[in-house]
């Protein structure tokens, strides 16, 4: 994805904004000792700027910093159930240049900021004077979950992504869905209806997904159609 460059009328503030590597994961939990630590270390291994991590079950809501080697990383969190599930994290690297130019422009953390939350999602700014992002860690109920009814959890999603202002930014999303969206079962296909009806009345255009392959499944949504399968394989 590319950064969003702010309007400037300093000349010398202009920059060229470079491509970062988001990712998502479903970590089912990340209590165990030492967990923090390899999660650094892979995003830095792969040049990951962000990642979103559903299950990762957080003790409470909250922001921390991690180091590990030349990595330095914000968490920010939505905290778990008291029975211990769910719980969102949005990882931040902090030594990421989000400039191609000879200056870095690096996102420091008190740029960075949670707008809402709950135990199955985190609604996360990113607001710096050339940065502009918001990003929603989410994940959805699965198939006859009897503790959330998909289109109940949908809509609400929804209706708070789109309950920000009109000056808000572009919205990047980190899902577990919880919709297969090459299935042609009945109930995958009733299941993702929701999950479709969300990213249709959100203004979503796209939505990528690993297959079970491993290949990156890329579909593309318009206002007119919701296409049941994907558009591109990549």
């Amino acid at each position: 994805m590319n950064g969003h460059a702010l309007e400037s009328t300093d000349e010398k503030a202009v920059w060229t904004p470079r491509s970062i590597q988001a990712a998502t994961f479903n970590a089912q939990a990340m209590r165990k000792t030492g967990s923090y630590i390899a999660c650094a270390k892979q995003m830095f291994a792969h040049g990951i700027a962000l990642l979103g991590i559903q299950e990762a079950r957080p003790f409470q809501c909250g922001s921390q910093t991690i180091e590990s080697g030349n990595g330095r990383y914000l968490v920010l969190s939505s905290a778990a159930t008291a029975a211990g599930t769910h719980g969102c994290q949005l990882w931040v690297c902090l030594t990421t240049s989000w400039s191609s130019g000879e200056e870095a422009h690096r996102i420091p953390s008190t740029c960075v900021f949670i707008l809402d939350s709950s135990p199955r999602f985190l609604l996360v700014r990113i607001k710096t004077p050339s940065v502009f992002l918001d990003v929603l860690v989410v994940h959805g109920p699965y198939i006859r979950d009897p503790n959330c009814e998909e289109d109940a959890f949908w809509a609400d999603i929804a209706s708070r992504v789109n309950a920000r202002t009109a000056s808000s930014p572009a919205l990047l999303m980190l899902a577990d869905a919880n919709a297969n969206l090459r299935s042609t079962k009945t109930a995958d296909v009733y299941h993702r209806v929701a999950f479709e009806g969300f990213l249709a009345e959100c203004g979503t255009r796209e939505a990528t997904r690993a297959s079970t392959t491993g290949i990156l499944v890329t579909v593309a949504y318009t206002h007119q159609t919701l296409p049941t399968t994907p558009l591109v394989d990549m």
